[in-house]
């Protein structure tokens, strides 16, 4: 029986030299005046993705980018028809083109404008050669969103479905009944810049159709030269020259890029599965060996071996049955009260320590030692009934 009492001691000091072994969490910083104990370090890092940014061109002369990839290319758009094409060009288009201009531009933007106050509009409609057009509202700074109200400072833009010769359009402008009298300017632009002006008219909110006439051509405007594949016919408003051998080209463009480092975030790792290690971005991390309560295990040490277990033959052999229970009951007693205080002292000798906030790093609970704990307190168990069983045997006898 004393070799199961000594064998459940032993069993109770291993446990607290497990938890004596335990090490801190880790940290990043240890305070120098403090002298640790077995102090581990690991070396842990910022982790990240590659991400290629970059575009097509012709030269990098901003030197945007810092990567060249001559074996990706594509070709620019055509430039515009003209009479000689010098110089190292990807591709070189020859063709035999008819040159012509218009006398008075085409329209694809009409602009109502121009207003001597704030003005609405009930219906608007274009026709071209008496064929109704549809339109969409261009909006900008000082554009007006529709024309159920236009102020003063503002402008209406309507962008045609298409292109049209100006003095083919006419217009069904149709005023609000409580703006009488009002004054405003009626204008067509070829050029989303409106810098191309086509016709022009100062109408009146009393009337509601407009055709253009010569009265409307006094801000018009030439068009500039224009190449045409197939043969033009002239008229008043178109004249044509000569035909002539022109040409057009691309360019070569080459992929430039930057590689950018993109971070899973701005915490320190081991190891993250699919990015990259950052070997120039790292941090050193500590653990250090929690042995607060050494003094405390050498007194229950001290105490345990207190009791007389070195002759154990002599001892059984003096001693009466009677001797023998009350012996193993106050060894019994003693290991009780030992494993107690070791269980309540665990509780509260758990040092606080930083924690490092890592996804890589997992706590391992020391689960051995409360197995084993289990194993004593169901072997004391076992011994109690058993020892009770044998009382009352004795007794009987």
């Amino acid at each position: 029986m004393k070799k199961v009492i000594l064998f459940i001691s032993t069993l109770v000091l291993f446990i607290n030299s497990v938890r004596a072994e335990e090490y801190s969490n880790w940290v990043d910083w240890l305070d120098p005046s403090i002298q640790y104990e077995e102090v581990q370090t690991e070396t842990r890092y910022r982790f990240y993705k590659e991400e290629i940014e970059g575009e097509y061109l012709i030269s990098d002369t901003l030197n945007k980018y810092k990567y060249n990839d001559i074996d990706d290319y594509i070709y620019s758009e055509f430039s515009n028809w003209q009479e000689t094409c010098d110089g190292e060009f990807a591709n070189i288009e020859n063709k035999i083109l008819y040159p012509y201009k218009k006398l008075v531009v085409d329209t694809n933007y009409v602009q109502i404008g121009d207003l001597t106050k704030d003005i609405s509009f009930d219906d608007i409609k274009i026709y071209a050669n008496e064929e109704e057009v549809s339109y969409e509202i261009i909006e900008c700074d000082d554009c007006a969103k529709s024309y159920n109200h236009i102020a003063s400072n503002e402008k209406l833009i309507l962008k045609l479905d298409n292109t049209y010769p100006s003095m083919a359009l006419s217009f069904y402008i149709k005023a609000n009944s409580n703006y009488p009298s009002l004054v405003y300017r009626i204008k067509t632009f070829f050029d989303e810049n409106f810098e191309k002006i086509g016709i022009a008219y100062v109408g009146n909110t009393n009337l509601n159709t407009f055709i253009p006439n010569e009265k409307w051509l006094y801000l018009a405007m030439e068009s500039d030269i224009m190449y045409s594949e197939v043969p033009v016919l002239e008229d008043d408003n178109t004249v044509t020259y000569p035909s002539k051998n022109m040409c057009r080209y691309q360019e070569k463009m080459t992929y430039y890029y930057n590689i950018n480092k993109v971070y899973y975030d701005d915490n320190y790792y081991t190891n993250i599965d699919g990015y990259i290690k950052d070997i120039n971005d790292y941090k050193v991390y500590y653990r250090y060996l929690i042995n607060d309560n050494k003094n405390e295990f050498e007194n229950n040490s001290n105490y345990v071996n207190n009791n007389d277990f070195t002759n154990e033959d002599n001892s059984i052999t003096e001693n009466t049955n009677e001797d023998i229970l009350n012996d193993e009951e106050q060894n019994i007693d003693s290991i009780e009260t030992i494993i107690s205080e070791n269980v309540n002292k665990s509780d509260t000798e758990k040092k606080e320590v930083p924690i490092v906030n890592t996804m890589s790093i997992n706590k391992q609970i020391p689960i051995i030692k409360y197995i084993i704990l289990i194993v004593i307190i169901l072997t004391l168990i076992f011994i109690f009934y058993q020892n009770k069983k044998y009382r009352k045997k004795m007794s009987l006898e």
